[in-house]
């Protein structure tokens, strides 16, 4: 018989474990704001808006963009204030229109936690789905880019809906997970058009599924999933002919504009589109940026090395560097212990989608410009820390704690910039740069921020940007750094010498000496 000292403390552990996933979502709503907090919109938040606002207002046909209509949606809070230029400046230098513009963003966000909480409890029950979460709501790459007008965090969502709806299906066929796995899949295409790999991975994963269960199809079963297949593509395509307004459906390809090689190719064939002709020009521009003619992405920048090509390890590599450490030790204890006890379909359902996203970019996608384009492999890992948390007992329980509170920490330590998060392994923080830039890096607004840092340090005369080599205290961004922006030779005396100080981690500061300078230009400035 228990005392009541005892059932109280059940009492409120039941509670804690009841109230922690509405706590921990709160909390990733409060950092989603707070680290949004004097940032202007990037350079690509801003063509975002005004494609959604486009989109909206004058119809389907008027350009493209990689992250698809879903931006219209950021656009709704504020429409009547992007009409103009001026206006979307206004707009940026707002702080609650900015908020307000990033909201969406920020649903989809929690969203995709309560998403991930709800798959992982009925794959592996509540604490593992706990610790998921938990992992979830302190990742670097989910607290930087939940927040941004961009197509990432949307097509994460979607996609991670779709798999969950895919995995039920599985498991029980039935309308509803069917027709929710359909407009998840639409969803993921429609925020980025290289989410269409979908349609032919969840009918792999449901048939293996249905294989590794023991089932053996007849005839009659096999044209029943081929019915099935072909319902599923169906509806997914007429999801995306309808956001579209069915504008250019069914359109001869050779009647569309098209740029790339591939898509001329495929075009001559003069076939009629299933597609509409908004939806077929944004693929055909993504095909062109990975041709090189006329891309809008810029070079890619990895360990050092500018490219104009496909650098094959570029998304692991940010895999492995912006992600905590800590994760990965938390993977090797479900490797060694919590994954024997776990079913193999959800594995599935989680490994070989992440692994497929990760190829795709990795070998089939040339702007490798940041790891927010791997987004929703960078979730579908995250089950793989958590299941962690079935390690109960002894020597791996008190180890899976340890890790969780590392991994925590060390997210939290690059507070309010966790777009700029690099885990351990690169050393100084301040060595980033020699590895990774771009929206790994340097993609915020740092101006409010260098304003206060110039103050206090009026004494030190600090340049920011300057066109030509100088001494004393120069101020660089890491794109300019490295060459992605203002030309890839403007800095290159700076980047033979060691950063003193950084603004905001993406900002570094390096004092020059006479010495220093290119042999062949004088000093423009003196310290």
């Amino acid at each position: 018989m228990s005392t009541p000292g005892v059932a109280i403390r059940a009492r409120l552990d039941s509670a804690v474990r009841r109230t922690l996933p509405v706590a921990l979502l709160g909390a990733l709503a409060l950092l989603l704001v707070l680290t949004s907090l004097e940032k202007h919109l990037t350079y690509d938040e801003l063509p975002n808006l005004f494609y959604g606002y486009r989109f909206l207002t004058a119809g389907p046909g008027v350009g493209s963009r990689s992250s698809g209509p879903v931006v219209a949606l950021s656009v709704l809070p504020c429409l009547h204030s992007l009409a103009t230029g001026s206006q979307r400046k206004a707009v940026d230098a707002d702080e609650v229109q900015r908020l307000l513009v990033r909201m969406p963003t920020m649903g989809f966000a929690l969203g995709l936690g309560m998403l991930l909480y709800r798959w992982v409890s009925e794959a592996l029950g509540p604490a593992a789905a706990r610790l998921t979460l938990a992992l979830y709501v302190f990742n670097p790459t989910i607290l930087a880019h939940g927040k941004q007008v961009t197509g990432d965090m949307a097509t994460a969502f979607f996609t991670t809906g779709a798999l969950f709806a895919a995995w039920l299906f599985a498991r029980r066929p039935g309308r509803w997970a069917f027709l929710w796995c359909v407009v998840s899949t639409a969803g993921a295409a429609l925020s980025k058009p290289t989410a269409l790999y979908l349609l032919l991975v969840i009918p792999v994963l449901v048939a293996s599924c249905a294989w590794r269960n023991g089932l053996r199809p007849t005839v009659r079963q096999v044209l029943s999933g081929i019915g099935l297949v072909t319902a599923f593509v169906l509806g997914v395509l007429f999801i995306i002919n309808a956001v579209y307004r069915f504008d250019g459906t069914f359109q001869r390809s050779t009647e569309v504009p098209f740029k790339s090689r591939a898509a001329r190719r495929v075009a001559a064939w003069g076939l009629p589109m299933p597609l509409p002709a908004g939806y077929a020009r944004s693929i055909d521009r993504a095909a062109d940026a990975g041709e090189g003619t006329d891309s809008p992405c810029g070079p890619n920048y990895v360990v050092g090395k500018l490219s104009a090509g496909i650098t094959w390890y570029a998304f692991p590599l940010m895999v492995l560097l912006k992600t905590p450490l800590a994760f990965f030790g938390l993977a090797g204890i479900t490797l060694t212990s919590g994954m024997r006890r776990t079913p193999a379909a959800a594995w599935h359902f989680w490994l070989v989608p992440a692994l497929v996203h990760l190829a795709v970019f990795s070998f089939g996608v040339k702007w490798q410009l940041g790891i927010r384009y791997v987004l929703p492999t960078v979730v579908l890992l995250l089950p793989l820390a958590g299941a962690a948390a079935l390690a109960t007992k002894g020597l791996r329980h008190a180890l899976m704690l340890a890790l969780t509170g590392w991994y925590v920490v060390s997210a939290l330590s690059y507070y309010p910039h966790p777009m700029c998060y690099f885990n351990e392994l690169i050393g100084r923080r301040t060595n980033a740069y020699r590895y990774l830039a771009d929206s790994n890096l340097d993609w915020e607004d740092r101006s409010a921020e260098i304003a206060r840092y110039r103050l206090r340090h009026r004494d030190l005369d600090i340049a920011f940007q300057p066109l030509e080599p100088r001494t004393g205290y120069v101020l660089v961004g890491a794109n300019h750094l490295v060459g992605l922006l203002g030309g890839s030779g403007r800095y290159e005396y700076l980047r033979r010498l060691e950063p003193i100080d950084h603004v905001g981690y993406s900002c570094l500061l390096f004092h020059v000496r006479p010495e220093d300078l290119p042999s062949a230009r004088q000093p423009s400035a003196v310290p």
